[in-house]
């Protein structure tokens, strides 16, 4: 089954630099923050799971009718995440949600936090499996990834998840001149947390395609 999902890599939004750096940091950019330190800096599966969760009672429980399209977007990558750490069927329930919830951004606000809400519906359409088990469609997929990847080809998390669904439909050199023309990209160590896991996430698939 797809879902070893790993959609828990998804996150592009704004790449804060450093949350030090920010004088007026706002509600997207903290949740973005607290996002990467689930992702990235839990030692293990459990605290992983235990992260994301409390993460999406945290915002579910600041939300209401009149919950903005950023903050749905950061629920619903949360909700992905949580579906790549459990996998199998709970996953798949779990990644529905967040599907769900993403949808509407993209029909009426798609350029939304940078393309975040395509980025990750799309990333939900090629990992999960097809009917009769769940929702997957490669073509789906692609059209949302071409859309973000037009909207931004510069940004890290875009190019990481377009390349990764060409390497799943077969054009592997197409991923590799991707992902080789953002790999120049250097983290220091003022930059975020998001930043650097990502730039290792662009060098592992690299490693494993090339």
């Amino acid at each position: 089954m797809k879902i070893g999902l790993n959609i828990c890599l998804i996150l592009l939004l704004y790449q804060v630099s450093n949350a030090s750096e920010v004088n007026n940091i706002n509600a997207i950019d903290e949740a973005q923050i607290r996002w990467a330190k689930c992702q990235y800096e839990m030692a293990n599966q459990p605290a992983q799971e235990a992260c994301f969760i409390h993460e999406i009672d945290f915002l579910s429980a600041r939300s209401n009718k009149n919950m903005s399209d950023e903050m749905s977007v950061m629920l619903a990558v949360n909700y992905a995440s949580l579906a790549g750490v459990y996998g199998g069927s709970k996953g798949l329930s779990l990644a529905r949600e967040a599907k769900d919830r993403l949808e509407p951004i993209v029909q009426n606000t798609p350029n939304v936090l940078k393309g975040a809400a395509l980025v990750t519906l799309g990333a939900l359409y090629y990992r999960v499996p097809s009917w009769p088990i769940s929702f997957g469609d490669d073509k789906k997929a692609g059209r949302y990834l071409a859309k973000a990847y037009d909207l931004d080809s510069k940004n890290l998390t875009t190019n990481y998840f377009y390349a990764d669904y060409l390497v799943e439909t077969g054009d592997k050199h197409r991923a590799i001149a991707i992902l080789e023309s953002v790999i120049v990209q250097q983290t220091s160590p003022e930059s975020s947390v998001m930043v650097r896991g990502r730039i290792n996430d662009i060098k592992e698939l690299l490693s494993k395609i090339k």
